[in-house]
């Protein structure tokens, strides 16, 4: 099982350099490293169409509206995964950023060829939570505690991993790179690094261990994740709407 794919995206980052790439409060040069190391849309005809959807939704619709979102599915989460970009007045008037297959010519051509990235239909929107960060926060804490609990109880422990502290900490490392916008604010920031601690700590017994017998207490903080980080990227795209650059 790939535990790296549910619980963590490069979408979220994505997301949140999109939004502050579109108010202008970030360099176009910024954005484009960012990208780069994320593997995300450098396509500049692409890039192009996303500003200009952009630049009609934000003239269009209310100002506590976000109009970068991020969609993440996985077991008990169906839909559509990537970035909803809004497109006009109404949340559910938006496109879907998303990989696509690259065509196997190009592929052929080049192995080593970056994601291919496009604006598709994203078909039925999931609706937001309207969960601030502090609630999905609060959310994650406790899931986390319940599962540390259930594997306390359980009595588990392991030497399969010589340093798990550390591969916890390199994975959350990780997870950040190549960090966030300075125009975050910083309760969403504080919400993703949390959302990637438990990433880690689900990645490092999962994977890197190879311990499943906790499988049951760690699954379902897979959708806690998911939420927390989804929660941190609509707050951010919400609070720079509010501090957009002319």
């Amino acid at each position: 099982m790939d535990f790296r794919s549910q619980v963590y995206s490069p979408a979220q980052n994505i997301a949140v350099w999109i939004a502050a790439w579109h108010l202008h409060h970030t360099s176009t040069d910024n954005f484009t490293d960012a990208m780069l190391a994320l593997g995300g849309p450098t396509d500049l005809t692409l890039l192009a169409r996303i500003r200009a959807l952009l630049d009609a939704a934000h003239a269009q619709a209310p100002m506590e509206q976000p109009l970068v979102r991020l969609a993440l599915s996985g077991p008990g989460d169906p839909g559509p995964h990537g970035v909803i970009i809004s497109k006009g007045a109404h949340p559910h008037e938006a496109l879907l950023l998303r990989e696509v297959d690259t065509p196997p010519a190009l592929a052929e051509l080049d192995p080593h060829r970056s994601a291919e990235w496009d604006l598709v239909d994203p078909g039925v929107l999931p609706p937001s939570d309207y969960l601030m960060p502090g609630d999905a926060d609060r959310l994650l804490a406790q899931a986390t505690a319940v599962a540390a609990d259930m594997i306390e109880a359980k009595g588990f422990s392991t030497d399969a991993l010589h340093n798990p502290r550390l591969t916890v900490g390199a994975l959350s490392d990780f997870y950040d790179t190549p960090g966030l916008p300075d125009a975050t604010p910083g309760r969403a920031a504080q919400l993703f690094a949390r959302a990637d601690r438990v990433a880690a700590i689900i990645e490092t017994v999962g994977d890197r261990m190879g311990e499943h017998s906790v499988d049951t207490e760690l699954i379902p903080l897979w959708r806690h994740i998911r939420r927390a980080r989804i929660t941190g990227v609509e707050y951010a795209a919400r609070d720079m709407r509010r501090y957009a650059r002319p």
